[in-house]
């Protein structure tokens, strides 16, 4: 089997391969890359990828990249949230 060009295709090949193991389609499947602890830059790759879907544990983090991030993507907040920070977070993720 070839190697895919970069680690996002890795991923995505991966996910198909299990998928097929499965017999489920890859379509059904939503990867969602974690951001958490890289700059905005970071993402712009996997922007330039087609990936569309981010997970944040930090939701300060997160609103800072959704302020310069393109629209479309969709942001799901992964882990715990503190009570203190459910009024910055209403309305921002996916639920």
């Amino acid at each position: 089997m070839e190697k895919a060009q970069t680690p996002l295709q890795d991923v995505q090949a991966n996910i198909a391969k299990s998928c097929a193991i499965a017999r489920r389609e890859p379509e059904d499947v939503t990867l969602i890359a974690v951001s958490k602890m890289h700059p905005a830059e970071a993402i712009e790759p996997l922007l330039r990828e087609g990936q569309r879907h981010f997970g944040e544990n930090r939701v300060q983090e997160a609103l800072a990249k959704m302020e310069g991030a393109p629209l479309g993507l969709q942001w799901e907040l992964v882990g715990h949230l503190q009570s203190n920070k459910a009024k910055l977070a209403a309305g921002r993720f996916a639920s």
